[in-house]
C-alpha cells in the first residue's frame, strides 16, 4: 500500500473548491441548450457559452474547426441516437478520423463527446486519457497508454470525484504531483 500523503488529498479538495464549479456550470449550459443542432454547432467550433473558444482548443485553426462541423453535422442522426457515453465518442473518433482531419486528436474527440453527452445526458463512466491526462496518469503510476481507465483503479480519494472530474484534474494538476504523492485515504471528500 503507498504512503498517505496529504498532497494529493489537499489537490483534490482543491479540485473540487476551485474548479469543480466552473465545469458543472460549462456541463450544464451545454445540457440546456434549446436544440441539439444548437449544441452541435457550438461544440463543433469549440465554443463555450460566451461565444469564446473553448480553452483546450484555442489553437485549432477556425478551418480545421469548420471540417469538424461539416463531418459532424450530417451524422447528427447517429449521434443522437447514441446510448451510452462509450458509443458517443467512439461515433465522434469514427466520424473525425475517416478520413482524418489533421489538427484535431484525443483531447477535441473528448470534449466534444463530453460536451454533446452533457445534452444526451450521457456522461462518461470510465476516465478517458488524451495527452495532459496521460501525464497525470503515469505521475500516479497508472497505466497511461489506454485510452479510457476505470476510476476504481485510481487511488481512494479519486472517489470523491466523478470520472470525468477526474479527467479534468488529472489535466489542471498533472505538473504537482508524482507517483510517490499517492495516497490511500479514505475518508476523503469534497463539499
Amino acid at each position: 500500500m503507498m504512503l498517505l500523503n496529504s498532497k494529493l488529498q489537499v489537490l483534490i479538495r482543491s479540485y473540487c473548491i476551485q474548479n469543480r464549479p466552473s465545469s458543472a456550470a460549462d456541463l450544464h449550459f451545454f445540457s440546456n441548450m434549446s436544440s441539439f443542432e444548437d449544441v452541435l454547432e457550438t461544440v463543433s467550433l469549440a465554443k463555450e457559452q460566451h461565444g469564446k473558444r473553448q480553452k483546450h482548443q484555442r489553437r485549432i485553426s477556425p478551418k480545421v474547426l469548420l471540417s469538424a462541423k461539416q463531418r459532424l453535422f450530417p451524422a447528427k442522426n447517429n449521434l443522437k441516437s447514441c446510448n451510452s457515453f462509450e458509443m458517443l465518442h467512439t461515433c465522434i473518433k469514427d466520424l473525425l478520423l475517416n478520413p482524418k482531419i489533421l489538427g484535431l486528436g484525443e483531447l477535441y474527440f473528448y470534449d466534444t463527446a463530453l460536451r454533446i453527452g452533457a445534452y444526451l445526458n450521457l456522461l462518461p463512466e470510465k476516465v478517458y486519457l488524451h495527452s495532459g491526462t496521460r501525464i497525470g496518469a503515469k505521475k500516479l503510476g497508472i497505466d497511461w497508454k489506454k485510452e479510457s481507465l476505470d476510476p476504481a483503479i485510481f487511488p481512494e480519494p479519486f472517489k470523491a470525484l466523478k470520472p470525468y472530474e477526474i479527467e479534468d484534474f488529472l489535466c489542471i494538476y498533472k505538473d504537482t504531483f508524482e507517483k510517490k504523492d499517492v495516497s490511500r485515504r479514505r475518508d476523503l471528500s469534497c463539499p
